[in-house]
Formats: structure tokens, C-alpha cells, sequence
């Protein structure tokens, strides 16, 4: 294992974030390096962080938590340590972060996230391998091969270990020794061999306290024990030789009765046998004729097959004869229907065109109707015009004759004074004036005629545009009764023709025609078939007669001669 890079972020005393990369070669080419500084620099910081890292714990302070983290450091608000390492199977990257609420230096600790991902093939963001908190140090030491206790005794040694083990004494350096180099499994396999000593001395000694409590025979006494021990070796012996044989004639006699039961079964087995043979001479005899019969077993199942065949294709042809006759009967029907629709169609269309004229008719009376319509309405608006002026005019006329009457009088009364010979001097100044409203009347008296006539012509053109207004009305209303008749006729024929047709179009009607057309060449086809069929079986069963004719008459006799010679057997 080979650390690659390291950076870190508001630990300890290095507020801020801090980056050193191994594989510059200031680093990489000397081979050793030292890290110095006086005290509180960080130096420990750094090592702190690698441990961090990778386990998320510290030599110094162990697992931090959510509750716990006295390594980050003081006004800040997140803390983090990355490291990244190289293995044999390929560069890894961890990264452990923790952070307080909205990242403020008086939030609530926050829990930690804890990572490791591959970055052989990306080193800009990796494959993540782990992303648990509590599984990524498992994953670690997976990888490397090393936990937290062996990586802080092989590869990292923790701040005052080493002062404490140059100045502890021999017996208090060993345990220190032993837990940086792990050797104190040593310890362990020298008190196991130890406890293992101490147990085997002490069987040794309780094995010789029972040897001395043992007393040695005489030679006498042991010649007597050896010579009975003999004897009884005989007697044992001659014994076991007795036993054995009395085992095997006690096997014979065992033998001998299951030979003896066998035996009585045999018999009583042959006695059933000879009972049942007797017994099956009625049946070997059927058996006989059976196995005559058998030969010719195949064939009639075959002629009872074909048989109930023919049977069935009969019924099946009769029954498709009948829905034949149904639909010729239907067909037929369907034909008389289709020809009378085609008959009303054809005579709904005739009438249809007879009525297209009257049609055509309708509508150009409508247009013209329209524009009289138009036309009237104009007139009727210049006869209004036209009365007004003449309104007009008789007002003028009325005030005109006003005037005539007035100056008729003044006339008179002028006449008058001239004819009684007064007031000549003035009859001069007052004949201009005379002259002048004589003038003007004549001329209001010509236009009240002219208005007059006009307004006589506009009564004239009015009444002639009522006239032709009624006649065309008449006439609209004699087209549109003739247009509702020929509507109602062809509805008639539509609705005449949807009653033959029955709902369906002309159309599905010929499309119908043409499937009972393909059914009854289908039934034709399948009367064929049948009656081909019903000569080959009328064919097949003649020769099945043909067969057992001459089966009775030529093999009947050596059939009875092997069914005999078969019971003899």
C-alpha cells in the first residue's frame, strides 16, 4: 500500500483546506521525507487525516460520531480528509466529511459521510465502491488487507508511542514492542506452552504415584496364572469348536424344515395348478377360437370404423344437404329481394330524375323569387320616397294656393282700388312685386303637377311590383308543394327499399349473394367428396366380406388343430 495524495479541511490547527500530493517528484524520487515544525503546527494533523480517511477514527481521539468530532477545527463548519492510495490491484480514493447545521460554527453536528471509490480508470470522479458509513472501513480493509489496530502498528505510528517505548524499561518495552510489531502472539504461544509443561508434569507424577502402587508376582505365581490362563485358552477354545458345531446342525435342521415347507408348497402349488388347468379347458377352448378370431380382429375394427365413418359423413351430409336447401331456399328469397330493391332503386331513381328538373326549377325560382323579393323591397322604398316628396309637395302646393288665394285678394283688392281711381301714384312701385309672386306661383304650380305626376307613376309601379309579387309567390308555393311530394315519393322508395333490404346496403347484399354462391360450391365440392368416399368404402367392406368368406372356408380346421394342440401343451 502506497498513500498517493492527501488532502484535508479545517482539522485541528490547518483551518482551511490543505493538500500535499506524494507523487511529485520531490517526494517520489528521495525515497524518505520528514514532516517538522514546532509544536501545534499539524504534524500529527496529517496523520490524523490518513486515519481519518480511511477508518474514520483516529489513534488519538477513535470514531468520531455525530455527537463526537473534537478534530475539527475551532469557528468552522465542516471538516473533511481525502487519501489516496495505490494498490496492486489499482488506485483508490477515500474521502470521510462531516459538517454542523447550515455549515455554521455553532450548528448542530450533522452525521458524517464515509467513501470509497476506484479511480484506475476515471481519477476525476471514480466508481464508488462503498458509500456506507458503517461498511466503507470493512471495504478497506477488504482491499489492503489491514484494520485500524494493524495499519496503526505496521504503518503509522501515533504520536508518543515511540518516546514511551526509548523510555520505558525492559518490561515495559516489550508490551510496547509487542503491540507495534504484533508480536505478542509469541507471549501467548509461551504461556500456552507453559500451562501445556506444568499439565503434563503433573500426569507424569500421578502416573508414577499409581506405578508405585503396584506389586510384582512371584515367578511361581506367574508360572501358575500363565498355566491357567493356558488352559482356560484350551477350554475357551474347545468351546467355541462345540458351539460352531452345534450352530451348524442347528442351520441344517432350520434348512431342512424351510426345504420341508417349500417342499409342502410345491405340492399344494402343483394340486392348484392341476385344479385351475382343469378349470381352463372351457376357456382354452374359447381361447382357441379367439385367437382364430383375432387374426381377423384388425379388419373389422377397421370396417366398424369405417362404418361409423360412412355413418357420420351420411349425417353430416344430410344435415348439409338440409342447411344447403335452407340456403338455397334463402338464397333464392335473397335473390326475389334483391331484384325487387333493385327494381324499387332503379324506380325511386327514375322518379328522382323525372323530379331533378322540378328541382333545378325550385331553386332558379327561389333566385328569381329572391331578387323580386329585392326588387319589391326597393320599390317599396322609392314609393315611400315618392310619397314623401309628394307630402312634401302638397305642403308646398297647400302653402302655394295660400299664397294664390292672397294675392288674388290683394289683386282685387287692387283692382278695386284701381277701378275707384285711389292711390295711382303707387300702383307703380307695387306692379314689380305683383309681377314677381305672380311668377313664383306659376312656377310652385308647375312642380306641385310634376310631383303630382310622379308621384301617380310610383303608385302605378307599385301596384304592378305587388301583382308580380303575388303571382310569383303563388308560383313558389306551387314549386315547393311539388318538391315536398317528390320528397315524400323518395323517401317512400328509400324507406320501401330499406324494408326489402333489411337494414343492410345494397352493397353487403351482393357481398352476401356472392358468400352463399362460395357455400353452395362448397357443399357441391363436399357431396362429391362423400359419395367418392362411400364408393371406397362400399369397395373396402366387399373385400373384407371377399376375405372372411374365404377364411372360413380354407383355415377354420388348422386353427381347432393348434388351439388343440396348444391345450395338449
Amino acid at each position: 500500500m502506497r498513500i498517493t495524495r492527501i488532502h484535508l479541511k479545517n482539522l485541528n490547527s490547518l483551518l482551511g483546506e490543505w493538500s500535499i500530493n506524494l507523487d511529485l517528484p520531490e517526494y517520489a524520487d528521495e525515497g524518505i521525507f520528514a514532516v517538522t515544525g514546532p509544536t501545534g503546527a499539524g504534524k500529527s494533523t496529517l496523520l490524523d487525516a490518513i486515519c481519518l480517511a480511511l477508518y474514520g477514527q483516529t489513534p488519538r481521539l477513535g470514531r468520531l460520531s455525530a455527537s463526537f468530532n473534537d478534530i475539527m477545527s475551532r469557528r468552522a463548519g465542516e471538516c473533511s480528509a481525502e487519501v489516496e492510495f495505490e494498490l496492486a490491484s489499482g488506485r483508490y480514493r477515500c474521502t470521510w466529511y462531516q459538517h454542523r447545521a447550515r455549515r455554521r460554527a455553532g450548528g448542530t453536528l450533522q452525521p458524517y459521510t464515509h467513501q470509497i471509490a476506484d479511480i484506475t480508470k476515471d481519477p476525476e470522479h471514480g466508481e464508488i465502491l462503498e458509500n456506507a458509513p458503517s461498511k466503507t472501513a470493512a471495504k478497506v480493509t477488504e482491499l489492503t488487507g489491514l484494520d485500524f489496530d494493524r495499519f496503526t502498528r505496521s504503518m503509522l505510528l501515533a504520536q508518543g508511542r515511540f518516546a514511551t517505548f526509548l523510555n520505558a524499561s525492559p518490561s515495559e518495552r516489550s508490551p510496547i514492542l509487542e503491540q507495534i510489531t504484533g508480536t505478542d502472539i509469541y507471549t501467548h504461544i509461551s504461556k500456552s506452552a507453559h500451562t501445556r509443561l506444568n499439565r503434563e508434569k503433573a500426569r507424569h507424577e500421578e502416573l508414577k504415584a499409581k506405578l508405585a502402587g503396584l506389586q510384582v508376582l512371584a515367578p511361581e505365581e506367574e508360572a501358575e496364572l500363565r498355566a491357567r490362563r493356558r488352559a482356560a485358552a484350551d477350554q475357551d477354545a474347545a468351546l467355541a469348536r462345540e458351539e460352531e458345531e452345534v450352530r451348524r446342525m442347528l442351520r441344517r435342521l432350520e434348512q431342512k424344515g424351510e426345504v420341508r415347507a417349500q417342499l409342502a408348497a410345491l405340492e399344494q402349488k402343483e394340486r392348484d395348478c392341476a385344479a385351475r388347468e382343469q378349470a381352463f379347458l372351457p376357456s382354452r377352448l374359447r381361447l382357441a377360437c379367439a385367437l382364430r378370431a383375432l387374426e381377423l380382429d384388425s379388419g373389422y375394427t377397421e370396417l366398424t370404423s369405417l362404418r361409423e365413418q360412412k355413418r357420420s359423413a351420411e349425417a353430416a351430409l344430410q344435415e348439409q344437404e338440409e342447411q344447403q336447401n335452407r340456403l338455397n331456399d334463402a338464397l333464392r328469397d335473397a335473390h326475389a329481394q334483391h331484384e325487387s330493391a333493385l327494381a324499387n332503386e332503379a324506380s325511386a331513381r327514375n322518379e328522382r330524375e323525372r323530379a331533378l328538373p322540378l328541382l333545378r326549377a325550385v331553386r332558379d325560382m327561389d333566385v328569381r323569387l329572391a331578387e323580386k323579393r329585392e326588387q319589391v323591397t326597393r320599390l317599396v322604398q322609392e314609393a315611400e320616397a315618392a310619397r314623401r316628396q309628394r307630402e312634401e309637395h302638397a305642403r308646398e302646393q297647400d302653402a302655394c294656393l295660400s299664397l294664390g288665394r292672397k294675392l288674388a285678394e290683394e289683386k282685387d283688392r287692387l283692382e278695386r282700388e284701381l277701378a275707384a281711381g285711389s292711390e295711382d301714384d303707387a300702383l307703380p312701385e307695387a306692379l314689380p312685386l305683383l309681377r314677381e309672386r305672380l311668377t313664383a306661383l306659376g312656377a310652385r304650380q308647375k312642380e306641385s303637377r310634376t310631383a303630382e305626376e310622379e308621384l301617380a307613376n310610383a303608385r302605378n309601379a307599385r301596384q304592378r311590383a305587388d301583382r308580380e309579387a303575388a303571382r310569383q309567390k303563388d308560383e313558389v308555393a306551387r314549386l315547393t308543394r311539388q318538391d315536398n311530394a317528390a320528397r315524400h315519393a323518395a323517401e317512400q322508395e328509400d324507406a320501401a327499399l330499406a324494408a326489402l333490404l333489411n337494414g343492410a346496403s345494397p352493397e353487403a347484399v351482393r357481398s352476401e349473394l356472392a358468400i352463399l354462391r362460395a357455400r353452395a360450391h362448397t357443399f357441391a365440392t363436399l357431396r362429391d367428396h362423400a359419395a367418392r368416399r362411400d364408393a371406397a368404402l362400399r369397395l373396402q367392406e366387399e373385400k373384407k366380406q371377399e376375405g372372411e368368406r374365404l377364411g372360413h372356408d380354407g383355415n377354420a380346421p388348422s386353427f381347432a388343430g393348434q388351439g388343440n394342440a396348444a391345450g395338449r401343451r
